[in-house]
């Protein structure tokens, strides 16, 4: 009996613990990508061009290690391509590639343009061989009714390598089907300096645009941690704005205040009483859901939303949809799925 309600006990602990960690978007595949790559050994920057000609290239099965096919005890760079055609994909939902895991280094190009990375190269070598790939592709880079390429730099520094497991292939992320006013795609995003600045004059930053959800370190500023500034202007139409309205931002690496129309709604502290994430340091698996109280929304006018994220190591920045707003009714969704407002004693009581 005690041993059983140890079991019990732990078991409880772990999903308090990592019911903060699931992913929240949800995918559904309409294109299988597995089967058989062209591939090669060695590294070549060219290699993620559409003109560039891989006839010549071997032909490996993906996902299956390079080892199981031919490229026994082979460490070191190599590149996978593959080029297919879209014909009834909807760009009205947001477009992910699923790649499984990858052994240890992987950098993934879409027609020619760099849409994600995980692990780090040399010098600086981190391995990320258990991570699932899933990278989202701008609609911008995708060709429809016309041959489309994937490229894929690995580097393997020891035993198995290459796309070794998991699923493979293109993805929507259908949790966007619960937004009223979808906010993906260019933000305003600024730099803020100096590091321990967390309220800069925003008429005083560099501003650029990147894409939302990304993380920041592909979209051109590799290697930054501290403080940046992402926003976003639209309009609320007029029968929306009737509605108790939530602001959806996915997931935050790591914290953040959030604005609208000048006034802080939130930010990702508020959210562990609710459940949305285990405690310190999990921060960035937080699903991030913010009340936008009527009184601050403009009807009929231009609205601003006004995210400062401070990242304090590796990744940084909104990197996760869904990004929009949403009713209080369909958040429900996300907070039943996502939130957790039960404490271990509440488990144990009850």
């Amino acid at each position: 009996m005690k041993f059983t309600l140890l079991k019990m006990i732990v078991v409880l602990v772990v999903l308090l613990i990592f019911a903060g960690e699931l992913a929240a978007q949800e995918l559904e595949r309409f294109r299988g990508l597995q089967g058989y790559w062209q591939f090669t050994v060695g590294d070549n920057e060219n290699w993620k061009n559409v003109d560039f000609d891989d006839k010549d290239w071997d032909r490996l099965y993906v996902p299956e290690s390079w080892e199981s096919q031919g490229y026994n005890e082979y460490n070191g760079f190599a590149w996978y391509r593959k080029t297919f055609k879209l014909s009834n994909v909807n760009l009205n939902k947001p477009v992910y590639l699923v790649l499984g895991k990858i052994d240890d280094v992987d950098e993934v190009f879409v027609n020619g343009e760099k849409i994600g990375q995980s692990g780090n190269f040399f010098p600086a070598f981190l391995t990320a061989h258990n991570i699932e790939r899933v990278y989202r592709i701008p609609h911008s880079l995708l060709k429809r009714d016309n041959n489309n390429l994937i490229a894929v730099r690995v580097y393997d520094s020891h035993l198995s390598g290459g796309i070794y497991d998991g699923e493979v292939g293109l993805y929507y992320d259908i949790t966007n089907d619960l937004l009223e006013v979808n906010l993906e795609g260019k933000w305003s995003f600024a730099l803020s300096h100096p590091p321990d600045n967390i309220n800069p004059n925003l008429s005083e930053l560099e501003w650029t645009k990147i894409n939302v959800p990304a993380k920041w370190e592909d979209e051109g500023f590799e290697g930054y941690n501290g403080y940046a500034v992402y926003m976003k202007t639209f309009n609320i139409p007029e029968k929306l704005a009737e509605e108790d309205l939530v602001l959806l931002l996915g997931k935050i690496d790591d914290y953040d205040y959030v604005y609208f129309n000048g006034k802080l709604i939130g930010k990702v502290f508020d959210l562990k009483k609710y459940g949305a994430y285990s405690g310190k340091g999990n921060e960035y698996s937080a699903l991030r859901g913010y009340k936008i109280p009527s009184k601050y929304i403009y009807e009929n006018e231009r609205n601003t939303i006004v995210v400062k994220v401070y990242d304090y190591f590796k990744d940084g920045g909104i990197y996760e949809g869904p990004i929009g707003i949403t009713t209080k009714e369909k958040f429900k969704y996300f907070e039943k799925k996502y939130y957790n407002n039960y404490s271990l004693w509440d488990f144990l009581i009850n």
